[in-house]
């Protein structure tokens, strides 16, 4: 990748500044990263590198690229959160940047960074702004994750009303990254601080090896009292997600318990019993017996794609295995998936489904969709769902069961089935979230038409 240089580049800063980089699997990001710091001429820029037992000659490119800066070879993968720790025991700065292999940075931003650090000392963390690589800028300010959160996540509410001030506040769609402002937790790629802050609050948890590391260590920046702010006046560029992108499904399993760990740590044991109250399935999957694993003869089943191509293959290839005389019709949500599900001659019918909403729902199906998944008298609805927890998919527990089958089943992407019958104590539960979701989403409506009154 070519290197912009659009400001004048500068030959000492005015502190030392400390860049730590963890790397995996992620080589041709990392040349581009290191080349574009070291293409500044800073002589007291620090720029070390862990890299986690990478595969992809990683470590051979950077002892013949970049001989002259502090690297550190794993023996296995340390995790994100151990690595950055690493790095930080060797940085010198007065100044430490975290930052992701898979950026580039191009022009000298850490006179601003600094500049902007000593203007306020309450500042204990900056971010800036992220772009892609055509300069079109990306959306990645969220929240400090709370109870509330998971409601909206489990209902599929903060899908639905993005806008919202607490439905939306996981994601923050609706965060301007043109104005600078206090937030609650920038992301992962770009976390600029001050050595002052580290002495006293210390480096990553560990037992957040990969995800809600960052979290984590925001929260508590945020406890001390410090504050932590986007400004847009600096920008990078950013490869989204290029170590997670060869490894999703490993990493989405990670990033949903490690979720669980974060609330039990900062909301204690009570909130960790709320999140299995709010969740459609156990946290560790459901043991497989009952009259519901017993499912034999031939038998009509309805499938909902719900889920990416990857995860919904192995799921068909598990419904064939445990249901192989069975006669299987699906629902799916994109119209392409039609023609090519239909040529794959695994399914005796395929029904498309028509909405404006990315997700599958019984009241928001067309009417003749209703009657004809009603006539068919399946004897089973059954769904992938790519999260540990089935975040979301009450909706796809409250389709199956107004169809009336005899078995509800939903396959995870941690290789668990849970089975359930269409009408129960679970979704009665799933009735109490949704209510508790409606009664958050008009105290968020009200929150927001308040702060607009007074905003005139």
């Amino acid at each position: 990748m070519t290197v912009n240089k659009t400001a004048p580049l500068a030959t000492e800063l005015k502190d030392k500044v400390s860049v730590c980089i963890v790397n995996w699997n992620t080589r041709d990001y990392l040349y581009d990263c290191i080349r574009s710091l070291e293409e500044l001429n800073i002589a007291n820029l620090e720029i070390i590198v862990v890299d986690n037992c990478s595969s992809d000659e990683s470590s051979a490119m950077v002892k013949k690229f970049f001989p002259n800066i502090r690297f550190i070879q794993n023996t296995v993968n340390s995790g994100y959160a151990r690595g950055n720790n690493q790095a930080l025991s060797y940085a010198g700065g007065k100044y430490i940047l975290f930052l992701n292999p898979d950026t580039v940075i191009p022009y000298n931003i850490f006179d601003k960074l600094i500049e902007k650090m000593e203007s306020d000392s309450s500042i204990g963390v900056l971010t800036c702004q992220l772009r892609n690589p055509d300069r079109s800028i990306q959306n990645f300010c969220s929240g400090l994750a709370n109870i509330k959160d998971e409601i909206f996540l489990q209902s599929g509410f903060d899908k639905n009303y993005p806008d919202n001030l607490w439905a939306g506040h996981k994601k923050m769609s609706f965060f301007s990254c043109d104005v600078e402002s206090e937030i609650e937790q920038p992301p992962g790629t770009f976390i600029f601080t001050k050595r002052e802050v580290l002495d006293r609050i210390g480096g990553f948890d560990e037992n957040f090896p990969i995800f809600y590391n960052d979290v984590d260590w925001c929260a508590r920046v945020s406890k001390a009292g410090w504050k932590i702010i986007f400004t847009p006046s600096v920008y990078i560029i950013h490869h989204k997600s290029a170590s997670i992108k060869t490894n999703f499904e490993i990493c989405l399993i990670e990033e949903f318990y490690m979720r669980r760990n974060y609330y039990k740590k900062h909301y204690g044991g009570f909130a960790e019993y709320m999140l299995s109250f709010f969740a459609p399935f156990p946290y560790r999957g459901e043991t497989e017996s009952g009259d519901y694993i017993q499912f034999k003869g031939r038998k009509r089943i309805l499938v909902l794609k719900t889920t990416y191509d990857k995860h919904f293959q192995w799921f068909i290839s598990q419904v064939s295995d445990r249901f192989p005389d069975s006669e299987i019709d699906v629902v799916v949500a994109k119209f392409d998936d039609v023609k090519n599900l239909l040529g794959t001659n695994r399914f005796r019918r395929v029904f498309p489904y028509i909405s404006d909403k990315q997700y599958i729902s019984y009241f928001k199906a067309d009417k003749s969709l209703r009657r004809k998944l009603k006539r068919c008298a399946y004897d089973a609805i059954l769904f992938a769902h790519p999260t540990v927890d089935g975040a979301g998919c009450w909706n796809l527990l409250f389709f199956g069961s107004l169809l009336s089958p005899k078995l509800i089943g939903a396959f995870g992407i941690d290789g668990r089935w849970n089975f359930l019958g269409p009408f129960g104590l679970r979704q009665i539960r799933g009735l109490a979230v949704y209510l508790s979701a409606y009664i958050l989403l008009l105290i968020g409506c009200g929150i927001g038409f308040l702060n607009n009154l007074r905003a005139r």
